[in-house]
């Protein structure tokens, strides 16, 4: 577990305004049973000691990297995708905490699964202090991810490892997440690799706590709602559009499929019209992924009506 010679993993860890939490997260990386990592840490023109800290880290293998200008969290995570040199990339966010075996056992995870090109894994939910305020078991089975991906996040964006294959063989390549999807670049990002085939897996293990706070890189948008859902809903219809035999009229019934946010009779009978004309249209060979998608309708469904 700790041999130098094991396949190099390059963490990728953008950060701005970060100065709270930055050396605990950068630590948690380091101090890895897993010991062959490069650990890019990028800091987005931050206006505190962000900057700093990160250089006040005495680790050979730290590249600290800044941009001479904000660049934003989509930006700035695409240059340490263009700057890794490991066989294997992973995400790090920088007010998270890894446990000391992420690394590895997601490591050990890809060497033998080679079918597999991207794990995450379930995370607990931490406030700002770091108490443990709750946990997200996300679906491990590939089926299931891509069923779920069709609606709503199925990945812990900073749990992710994948292969330096993804970034090279993708349609977008290094720059993987797109300008233009704002505080939903992950989801957009994984959805539309499992439309191009990549194939998913989640570890079952909690092996990151991941920070709910108030401000920093992930949260910018926390407050724009109505943003957020109007670029997640650009997202859901290039997925049904891609997946479905005829054009469906969307409206606003995505809101209230993952939301959940079903108010009155009428919503929940436009509800049951769209899903009911979803099944009958989406096309899916995969006899797996079709049982998944099914059970995933129905656990919307009986959201819904809860």
């Amino acid at each position: 577990m700790t041999d130098y010679n094991r396949p190099l993993v390059s963490v990728i860890l953008p950060a701005y305004n970060a100065e709270k939490y930055i050396k605990e997260s950068i630590e948690s990386v380091i101090y890895q049973t897993l010991k062959s990592v490069e650990v890019i840490c990028i800091d987005d023109a931050s206006t505190d000691n962000t900057l700093s800290i990160m250089e006040s880290i005495c680790d050979s293998r730290i590249k600290i990297v800044r941009n001479a200008e904000n660049l934003g969290l989509i930006k700035t995570r695409n240059l340490g995708y263009s700057l890794a040199t490991g066989s294997y990339i992973a995400n790090m966010d920088a007010d998270d905490i890894c446990n000391e075996f992420r690394l590895a056992k997601q490591l050990d995870f890809l060497l033998k699964n080679p079918e597999v090109d991207i794990v995450g894994c379930s995370i607990n939910i931490i406030s700002e202090n770091g108490k443990i305020t709750g946990k997200w078991s996300p679906p491990t089975a590939d089926s299931q991810i891509k069923a779920a991906l069709i609606f709503e996040a199925a990945l812990a964006n900073p749990t992710v490892m994948m292969r330096q294959s993804v970034l090279k063989n993708n349609t977008k390549g290094a720059q993987l997440l797109s300008d233009g999807f704002t505080s939903v670049e992950d989801y957009e990002s994984y959805s539309r690799l499992a439309l191009e085939g990549f194939v998913f897996a989640n570890l079952k293990d909690v092996l990151l706590d991941y920070r709910v706070v108030s401000t920093g890189m992930t949260k910018t948008y926390e407050d724009k709602a109505k943003f957020r859902d109007s670029v997640h809903n650009n997202v859901y219809r290039r997925n049904i559009d891609k997946l479905s035999a005829y054009k469906l009229d969307i409206g606003d019934v995505h809101r209230h499929l993952v939301t959940g946010n079903v108010l009155t009779i009428g919503q929940l009978e436009r509800l049951s019209n769209y899903l009911s004309s979803l099944e009958r249209s989406l096309i899916i060979d995969n006899k797996c992924l079709k049982k998944d998608f099914k059970q995933k309708l129905f656990l919307l469904w009986a959201y819904s009506c809860l």
